[in-house]
């Protein structure tokens, strides 16, 4: 009986001791549109980062470093990639 008591203790413990996650979750998605005279394509393609240790204003400014906007114009083709970043918890 004493055992049971032991593990059913420690079986508490163990679950009733969650951590809380000071983890973003962060995914940068890449919108590209590649247009010539003939035709016009677009492909998106992601990445998920996960980052620890940092605060709100650290990730607003980490999302806001990761937003961007480049046109590449080479001829008569252009090549757009609009870069979008957000991140939660």
């Amino acid at each position: 009986m004493k055992n049971v008591l032991v593990i059913a203790f420690l079986f508490i413990l163990i679950f009733s001791c969650k951590k809380s996650s000071d983890c973003y979750t962060c995914t940068s998605t890449f919108n590209v549109t590649h247009r010539d005279t003939v035709e016009s394509v677009s492909w998106s393609v992601s990445d998920t980062k996960e980052l620890c240790n940092m605060t709100e204003s650290a990730i607003k400014i980490y999302e806001a470093d990761n937003n961007d906007t480049l046109v590449e114009v080479n001829g008569t083709v252009t090549t757009t990639t609009i870069v979008i970043t957000k991140c939660s918890k």
